[in-house]
């Protein structure tokens, strides 16, 4: 990895140029937009003046005459300069998730918790042992660390439904509780109800939400509906008809249910 003084140079010099072009004042420093390390962050809309200035930063960074483009210290070099101009930041690191209030119960005769959560999945420490103590194993009362990508499955469907108290009907199984290979094994997997939301509503927008990582099962005797986070695996979908009945994999709803976002995808091609 190559870095000389040149390449910071000409980093510099290229985004207060581009920045003078756009009638950007460099002369008194503002404070950068305080920001929460955690919890919870609000982002605000950005301008279309900001939104050129992004741009020409970012043209600016990949045009350096370095061996390998966009060197961390130089990354960070222009996030530098750009908050001292009051801009906020580049967005060239991860920002901080949105966070949403998630109404949790366990069964339905149980109070409901409210708990914060990322729609990455990110939680406060001291919550998310509370969040596992309530997806604890029911038979043994043994708890397990929650997969974060099913947390964020969890929020998102908190916030799509106006954050409706979520039932937990299962979650963590601790071994023989769980049949060999299942997910709730591994904290990865919950079945759930939603309050005052038929199950099938809820199968088909969780369904219809995501292309991979997924796994939705329609219990329809029980109505209930499985959630659980996947990796490196195809995204599957199922229906169980009764209590002992085999599990019928790509049934019709979801076909049915990819539709509404096949063309949504489509009529965003023409906008």
């Amino acid at each position: 990895m190559l870095r000389t003084k040149q390449s910071d140079s000409i980093i510099t010099m290229a985004l207060l140029a581009s920045f003078t072009a756009l009638g950007v004042s460099c002369g008194a420093r503002q404070e950068a937009p305080t920001t929460v390390s955690r919890t919870p962050v609000i982002t605000k809309a950005e301008s279309a003046p900001s939104q050129e200035l992004r741009g020409v930063a970012q043209v600016a960074l990949e045009s350096a005459p370095t061996e390998t483009p966009q060197l961390p210290a130089d990354v960070q070099r222009a996030e530098a300069l750009w908050a001292y101009m009051g801009l906020g930041d580049l967005g060239l690191e991860d920002s901080p998730s949105e966070v949403v209030q998630v109404s949790l119960q366990l069964g339905p005769k149980m109070a409901a918790h409210e708990f914060s959560i990322g729609l990455d999945g990110s939680v406060e420490t001291a919550e998310l042992k509370q969040i596992r103590r309530l997806f604890r194993c029911r038979r043994t009362g043994r708890t397990h660390r929650i997969n974060q990508g099913l947390l964020a499955k969890i929020a998102d469907l908190s916030s799509h439904y106006d954050g409706r108290t979520i039932e937990v009907v299962s979650a963590y199984r601790h071994g023989e509780n769980a049949k060999a290979g299942s997910r709730h094994r591994h904290g990865r997997a919950i079945d759930i109800k939603v309050d005052g939301v038929r199950a099938a509503d809820v199968r088909d927008y969780l369904w219809g939400r995501y292309d991979e990582e997924v796994g939705v099962g329609f219990y329809r005797q029980q109505q209930f509906v499985h959630l659980d986070h996947r990796t490196n695996y195809p995204a599957t979908a199922w229906t169980q008809k009764h209590h002992s009945a085999e599990n019928t994999y790509k049934p019709r709803w979801a076909r049915v249910a990819k539709r509404p976002t096949l063309v949504a995808a489509v009529a965003g091609l023409f906008q």
